[in-house]
């Protein structure tokens, strides 16, 4: 079960012999350090309930999965850990949250759909690299440091790259608050944008190469 697997303590390498959905989870699959989730050749799907959480880890790969429809947890987790069991109360709705974790690399997933964001990556988290990924149906789509008073989260190594914000993407493709950012070769295909990526705190960022299509715009 791809639940037992991501939380063991050995690097593992989790490949799929058929094409799986995991529907209505009951709660966030939570990953441990040293994992690739590898779903290449198959439909690997997560809808309809809590998706992923990565929570200070690092070393970790989710290759081709197909997040849609992610909501939010309801009640406490009982989550394994260095100390054994602990119970976490957050809930957020994210399709995907990094949180305070460091060599993560999000590739050629597709996302539809979360009642938060797609992608978050915040308290302190590093070395982040999303690319290739398709993004539709979204408000806020990803999210580099979770306020404007989170001076500690640094979000670097080209995070967003040669992904496409597509169907009614409406904002944050992506926004960054705080450290340093590339974004590149992203492609923004909405009417009626709010705004495609915007950093007002970053201490640098950079946009290139990056194209947006009717309506939207960069801040």
């Amino acid at each position: 079960m791809l639940r037992h697997a991501i939380i063991q303590d050995e690097a593992l390498w989790i490949v799929f012999e058929r094409d799986m959905v995991f529907d209505k989870l009951s709660a966030e699959m939570m990953v441990n350090s040293d994992k690739t989730i590898d779903a290449r050749g198959r439909a690997v799907v997560i809808q309809n309930g809590p998706c992923l959480r990565l929570e200070r880890v690092t070393n970790v790969i989710v290759e081709s999965v197909i997040f849609r429809n992610c909501t939010m947890r309801t009640g406490t987790i009982k989550v394994r850990s260095g100390k054994g069991l602990e119970v976490k109360d957050w809930r957020d709705g994210n399709a995907v949250e990094v949180w305070g974790s460091t060599k993560v690399w999000i590739d050629h997933c597709g996302f539809e759909k979360a009642l938060d964001t797609q992608v978050n990556i915040v308290v302190g988290s590093t070395d982040v690299a999303v690319t290739n990924n398709y993004f539709v149906n979204q408000d806020e789509v990803m999210l580099m440091s979770n306020n404007d008073a989170a001076t500690r989260t640094t979000t670097c190594a080209s995070p967003s790259q040669l992904n496409v914000f597509g169907q009614n993407c409406n904002q944050r493709m992506p926004r960054g608050r705080h450290g340093s950012s590339t974004w590149r070769t992203t492609t923004t295909r909405t009417a009626g944008a709010i705004y495609a990526s915007a950093a007002p705190l970053a201490r640098a960022s950079a946009a290139r190469g990056t194209t947006s299509w009717r309506g939207a715009s960069r801040r």
